[in-house]
């Protein structure tokens, strides 16, 4: 057998390591488990969240100006009862808008009082509730009432009445002097009384298209969905 010589020793000593170096697994990054992808050095959008949101609060005393989709009536509305308006003007913090108009609001019939035959005034009080967002989102709302009160008639009734009298009387008197003035003031004083029981009673109402000024009796916070500036690549 012959010696090999030492190139062709050397050269067999390499291809022995060739075949170590292609059978070895591969080395892994350090802190990273095999099957893993190293993370990405680019940042990334966060999933939408609290922080993505803007919150805005609108302050106490600030006008809400609105336009009622309906009529209101006393002789046939009742506290508790809903009513639909539309936000007649934007709805401001210093020179930002922060709520456009058009939208639409729901408020309630807080009072309602009828008025008395001969006595005591009507009342309508409306407050606000709830304001729906473009995003679809419903936010309550306070407000200071408004109110609407009717005209007093007591003098008025009065009026009727002691009319009556003074023609009753007078016809009683063409008739049969002191006595018939007597029984024609008493006739006449009784058809002024009925006629002012029967339109005494005031029909207190607020007509569709009516515009109405409501101020905020607690803070309105508002949420509104702020643009990224970080896209995803």
């Amino acid at each position: 057998m012959k010696p090999i010589n030492k190139k062709g020793g050397l050269f067999f000593i390499l291809l022995g390591f060739w075949i170590l170096g292609v059978q070895a697994p591969p080395l892994q990054a350090m802190g990273t488990k095999q099957g893993e992808n190293p993370p990405k050095t680019q940042i990334q959008k966060s999933a939408p969240g609290a922080s993505d949101n803007i919150q805005v609060v609108v302050p106490v005393g600030t006008p809400v100006k609105v336009q009622l989709n309906q009529s209101i009536r006393i002789a046939t509305h009742r506290s508790g009862q809903s009513f639909f308006a539309t936000l007649k003007e934007p709805i401001r913090v210093g020179s930002q808008t922060l709520v456009s108009e058009g939208i639409p609001l729901i408020g309630v019939i807080s009072r309602s009082v009828e008025s008395g035959h001969f006595a005591g005034r009507a009342l309508i009080e409306l407050r606000l509730v709830r304001i729906m967002m473009p995003d679809e989102k419903i936010y309550p709302l306070e407000t200071e009432p408004f109110r609407k009160t009717g005209r007093a008639h007591s003098l008025r009734n009065l009026g009727l009445i002691g009319v009556g009298a003074i023609v009753g009387a007078g016809l009683g008197n063409l008739l049969g002097q002191i006595p018939g003035a007597l029984l024609g003031l008493g006739f006449g004083g009784g058809v002024g009384a009925v006629m002012a029981y029967v339109t005494g009673k005031e029909d207190l109402f607020i007509k569709t298209g009516s515009e109405l000024v409501f101020k905020l009796a607690r803070p309105l916070p508002l949420s509104f969905q702020a643009p990224s500036s970080i896209s995803s690549k």
